[in-house]
């Protein structure tokens, strides 16, 4: 399996993806980390904003919009050739 990692910021919706790892500051990686957002967990982009930010993610049944600030920190993993089955 040929995996591309990458912001979380540019999922594109409907695109599927696995959490890789988190580099914003401590107490936001904390949050995200308390929000589902921990390496391993599966993770769809479900929709964006009309200028693009924030986007919505669902992440363990729960939906959660998250500035593309936070977002471009994210760093996912997809399969290039099934980027939508995950």
């Amino acid at each position: 399996m040929n995996s591309a990692k990458k912001p979380m910021s540019l999922l594109k919706n409907g695109e599927k993806a696995v959490v890789d790892a988190s580099y914003n500051e401590p107490a936001m990686k904390r949050r995200l980390f308390d929000l589902g957002f921990a390496p391993g967990s599966r993770v769809e982009c479900i929709g964006t904003a009309a200028f693009g930010d924030p986007k919505a993610f669902l992440i363990k049944n729960t939906v959660i919009a998250l500035r593309c600030e936070d977002s471009e920190k994210i760093y996912v993993r997809c399969d290039e050739q099934n980027s939508g089955i995950l």
